[in-house]
């Protein structure tokens, strides 16, 4: 058995997209047959790169999951997303990023994760005639070492009407006093 090992290089920032992470892939080659096993549920569909806690040492929050399933095409597995500081995993969970398939006709429901102005900032959208999506901010708190979620947004509209059919609904902000990125749930 031939064991080989992929290395892919990503840039250091605030908004890392690269697709995987490195990995191992096991090759076999008996009787001229050549079998791969890759595991794409280790997949980076995003990450954000930064010094949380003013250490000098880069922290990374990362969402892992199969970008390689077609709509519609195979289960819906849940994304998992991790927490490192100071290069040890923190917390992992996979309720936060909704699955590939959960976004209805328009597919992929995930946008996206960024950092802006020390807000961790995360998008999803979905639906099919009738479309939604959920904003959530967070902020970190160094003193608990948890992300603090300061603003949620659900929202829906008809795509053939999106004027007369849009609605928000925005978490009043006592609700959310207590709920921490690392405990939330998205598919409720």
């Amino acid at each position: 058995m031939i064991y080989i090992l992929l290395l892919l290089t990503s840039s250091c920032g605030f908004n890392n997209n690269a697709k995987s992470k490195p990995k191992e892939v096991k090759s076999t080659n008996e009787q001229n047959s050549l079998v791969l096993q890759v595991n794409y549920s280790d997949s980076i569909v995003d990450s954000v790169w930064f010094d949380f806690n003013d250490n000098d040492v880069i922290d990374k929050i990362t969402i892992y999951g199969d970008n390689h399933i077609p709509l519609g095409d195979g289960p819906e597995f849940p994304r998992k997303m991790t927490f490192e500081m100071d290069n040890k995993l923190v917390w992992e969970n996979d309720s936060i990023v909704l699955c590939t398939q959960c976004g209805g006709a328009n597919g992929d429901p995930f946008a996206q994760i960024l950092l802006e102005n020390d807000t961790l900032k995360m998008y999803h959208y979905g639906g099919s005639g009738w479309r939604w999506g959920i904003d959530q901010f967070f902020v970190y708190e160094k003193n608990s070492n948890k992300f603090s979620l300061v603003f949620e947004q659900h929202f829906n509209f008809h795509a053939g009407d999106h004027e007369e059919t849009y609605e928000k609904k925005i978490t009043p902000i006592n609700k959310l006093q207590g709920v921490y990125l690392n405990e939330i749930n998205n598919y409720h």
